[in-house]
This record gives C-alpha cells, sequence and structure tokens, in this order.
C-alpha cells in the first residue's frame, strides 16, 4: 500500500468520524462531542493538504535551482500553475 493508499484510508476514516461525531453531537445536544467531530474535520483537512502537495512534490522542476527549499517550492509552483491552466 503506497503513502497516497494510505493517507486516503485516513481521510476516509476521519471524515467517518466527523460524520459519526457530529450526529451524535447533535442527537444528544453535546457541544463536547461537536467540538470532536470539529477536531477530527481539521484532522481530516491537514491529510487533504497533504495529498495535495504529493503532486506539487513529485512534479519536475525544469529549472536547476541551486537555492534552498524556498526556490524549489516557488519553481514547483510555478510548474503547477502552468499545468492547471493549460490541461
Amino acid at each position: 500500500m503506497s503513502r497516497t493508499q494510505r493517507l486516503l484510508v485516513v481521510l476516509a476514516l476521519n471524515l467517518a468520524l466527523v460524520v459519526g461525531l457530529v450526529a451524535v453531537g447533535v442527537t444528544a445536544h453535546s457541544l463536547a462531542v461537536l467540538a470532536a467531530g470539529g477536531d477530527y474535520l481539521l484532522d481530516a483537512a491537514a491529510v487533504g493538504v497533504a495529498l495535495l502537495a504529493i503532486p506539487v512534490v513529485r512534479s519536475p522542476c525544469e529549472q536547476d535551482t541551486a537555492g534552498g527549499w524556498r526556490e524549489r517550492v516557488e519553481c514547483r509552483c510555478a510548474h503547477q500553475r502552468r499545468v492547471a491552466a493549460h490541461p
């Protein structure tokens, strides 16, 4: 199982927990359970950001950047904008 597949499983489990906790929280009129559901929703958002970052990291950078991480990220972002503009 690849990392992407594992992240998708984690995302699905987090979203299932969010749905379950919100349903229980609304039914039981419990703000604490709703807050736990919100916490899991933020966890799911973080996993979603990680899933979105995977293609950015894997995309080739055509420039030879001798700089640090900031230059590599800028190059990869420019590449993603170019790909998104011309699908």
